[in-house]
């Protein structure tokens, strides 16, 4: 509120600037009106901190009488609509994949000499794509609800750098501006990658996120953003995979796109294994990056800043929110 009541002043200066006839009542009574204003304004602000506080309380009480293993405070995704940073929808049908899903027993793919993926064991304690240089950095949907573009962009890129040892900054607004069943109104990242089987995805640079759709270029796309092959991993009874089926698509096929169920607990989410343990159907996308067996918990990329979490990224106990529900791998197109 500091840098506004700096900015309202800057406009009563400006406005005696523009019109030095002005008469110091007349001056007088345009500072009160701009006073009256800023007022008004840091009243509702200052409510609505009370509010989201009494919230974050309320919160650390049931967390604490629950014995759970987190941490939470105010973050800007409390003070949205949680449609509005969601977005995740699966389809009535699994999206059609020739590949067989990956199963606890599957043994990872074998890999070339010198390839990453050979760095990861899916029988070890823990591990973390992010120590091998593959994730992607964390990106911000904003108030779009467009999350399924952003896991599916996040574990693209990943691959894309596994296969052709090549980052890629590919533009989620290039898929809301050019793809009529893309929008701020939910999708499943599935759906995402089969559009990528016949369309070349744009680079960021030409489409920089806007948070809404716009206008298409239809402009030549710099190299053959596409994908090669998708596939889910099996899921048990519940619609969730086991945790040894999941490590061993990450082993064997890089960071995953995923399902999570938000709520608010999960908004205000500052630190610590998120084990809320809410049931019910899932509603936004993120990715798998790594796990921890000591904690039973997934590494996650979200999509909504670094601001949030801890740095973007979540620990969040296997199973809980029903995290892990629509778990898929997918390939590029080799350059």
């Amino acid at each position: 509120m500091k840098h506004a009541r700096i900015f309202l002043s800057a406009m009563v200066a400006a406005a005696l600037l523009a019109y030095p006839s002005l008469s110091t009542q007349d001056a007088n009574d345009m500072k009160q009106r701009i006073d009256s204003k800023f007022n008004e304004v840091k009243a509702s602000n200052d409510a609505k901190l009370r509010k989201l506080q009494e919230e974050i309380n309320g919160m650390r009480d049931e967390i604490k009488k629950k014995g759970l293993s987190f941490q939470v405070d105010i973050t800007e995704q409390m003070k949205m609509k949680i449609a509005d940073i969601t977005g995740s929808k699966p389809p009535p049908k699994p999206t059609p994949t020739p590949a067989p899903p990956v199963t606890p027993d599957t043994p990872p793919a074998p890999v070339p000499s010198g390839d990453v993926r050979a760095k990861c064991n899916p029988a070890a304690e823990a591990f973390d794509w992010r120590e091998h240089g593959v994730v992607p950095p964390v990106r911000n949907q904003g108030s779009c609800g467009d999350c399924y573009l952003f896991a599916a962009m996040g574990a693209y890129e990943s691959a894309y750098i596994i296969h052709n040892k090549q980052s890629a900054d590919l533009a989620e607004q290039f898929m809301l501006n050019c793809s009529k069943q893309f929008g701020c109104n939910g999708g499943w990242h599935g759906t995402v990658w089969n559009e990528m089987k016949k369309t070349k995805v744009d680079i960021e640079p030409n489409y920089p996120y806007q948070a809404k759709k716009g206008i298409c270029k239809f402009s030549p796309v710099p190299g053959d953003y596409r994908v090669q092959e998708l596939g889910y991993v099996k899921a048990e009874k519940g619609g969730i995979p086991q945790p040894q089926a999941i490590k061993n698509a990450l082993c064997s096929y890089g960071v995953l796109a995923t399902s999570v169920l938000v709520t608010r607990m999960f908004s205000g989410y500052r630190s610590g294994v998120f084990n809320e343990g809410a049931r019910g159907t899932t509603n936004h996308a993120i990715n798998i990056v790594g796990w921890d067996n000591a904690k039973r918990a997934w590494l996650i990329r979200n999509s909504w800043g670094e601001w949030w979490g801890d740095k973007g990224y979540m620990w969040i106990e296997w199973g809980s929110n029903s995290v892990g529900s629509g778990t898929m791998w997918v390939e590029p197109v080799k350059q």
